[in-house]
């Protein structure tokens, strides 16, 4: 035997020794056993296709795609697991139920909602004397009903961009607009035409379950230009 069969040889031995030493088990697999792991993934199945989870602080809307019953279902799940038909035959939508906050401005990181707002630019109004000034708006509002949302505006966030968004700066621009450059600066008679706004907000989205809590005027600013002239007047 020359010296290389020789290590071959006891590189053999050894790895045979290993084999013996770390065997793996087999597990006997009865009928009970099989059935078992079975009934486990059909479950697992189900879970994941047929249960969906709605989040605390959402509603649930289901839509039955197929069936007598098709549409969408007037009745809002609450958080929680709830049992759906699989492959598209059932659809569970969500939608927010706390408060939502609208910041209308040109510096979001300054606005007061600023991580959990959603942010457009600041409202630009013409005053009822001809000039022009940029005005941060915190719109707070909320979905009182959310089948009346999903039906008249949509799924997922078009009650914000179809919704709410597109009738914020007309409204404020309406209201605010009667002021004159001077009253501006008057804090009762802005409150009064920022409440005039939420009125009239709630009457174009409370018919699509929508409810303005309050308007409020955070900061205006003028060109340089008129706030300048406006500060001398004043002095």
């Amino acid at each position: 035997m020359t010296e290389t069969e020789a290590k071959t040889k006891e590189v053999a031995v050894a790895l045979e020794g290993l084999r013996s030493r770390f065997r793996i088990p087999r597990f006997p697999w009865s009928g009970k056993t099989k059935v078992v792991i079975l009934v486990l993934a059909v479950l697992m199945i189900v879970y994941n296709s047929c249960l969906v989870y709605v989040q605390p602080g959402e509603f649930g809307i289901k839509v039955i795609r197929v069936g007598p019953q098709r549409g969408v279902h007037k009745e809002t799940y609450g958080p929680g697991l709830h049992f759906i038909l699989p492959f598209g035959l059932h659809q569970m939508h969500t939608l927010p139920r706390g408060v939502e906050v609208l910041e209308l401005t040109n510096y979001p990181s300054t606005a007061a909602h600023a991580q959990v707002a959603r942010h457009e630019k600041a409202a630009h109004i013409q005053t009822s004397d001809g000039f022009f000034v940029d005005v941060d708006v915190s719109i707070i509002y909320r979905i009182v009903d959310p089948y009346m949302v999903f039906t008249t505006i949509g799924p997922g966030t078009l009650y914000q961009d179809n919704g709410i968004i597109p009738k914020a700066e007309p409204t404020l621009k309406a209201t605010l607009g009667e002021l004159t450059t001077e009253e501006f600066y008057n804090s009762p008679l802005r409150v009064k035409r920022a409440e005039a706004a939420k009125d009239m907000l709630n009457h174009e989205l409370n018919p699509k379950g929508i409810k303005v809590e309050q308007v409020l005027v955070r900061y205006f600013r003028y060109s340089d230009e008129i706030q300048k002239n406006i500060e001398e007047k004043k002095l």
